[in-house]
């Protein structure tokens, strides 16, 4: 962070802006939807993952490409040993319940600046076709 305070200090205040809209959208629709998964049942999920992954990263690689950024999707989906062990080691008063599970899908895109951060923010506010009900800033 002290690096890029250092290399882009002016852009700043626009990134803190951006992730400032990008937070208000989320408790907006935080009355609308929950960050749960349609289903508790773990090969529903799976099967659900399964059918968004190739639009996930044809949507993921366009904000890339439209951004200027680099776009790596994993190509296979969260291993199901693994969401079935989260299932079971994460929910005491419901073993084996999915709707809290999260990444079975994911992809990373890398900027080399802020000012491509802020377009990648903005790519996805503005796709009427994503939600976004978590963000995590790291910066």
């Amino acid at each position: 962070w002290n690096l890029i305070g250092f290399t882009e200090n002016e852009i700043l205040e626009d990134y803190q802006e951006a992730v400032e809209i990008l937070n208000r959208e989320v408790a907006n629709r935080s009355g609308t939807s929950t960050q749960k998964q349609r289903t508790k049942v773990v090969i529903e999920l799976y099967h659900d993952a399964a059918m968004a992954h190739y639009p996930f990263s044809k949507l993921l690689k366009s904000i890339a490409f439209t951004t200027g950024t680099k776009c790596s999707v994993c190509p296979n989906l969260k291993a199901l040993p693994r969401i079935l062990e989260k299932t079971l080691m994460n929910r005491n008063d419901d073993l084996g319940n999915a709707e809290n599970i999260t990444d079975v899908v994911r992809a990373m895109i890398k900027a080399s600046s802020m000012k491509q951060v802020i377009q990648v923010i903005f790519a996805f506010l503005e796709n009427p076709n994503v939600v976004v009900v978590r963000i995590k800033d790291r910066f």
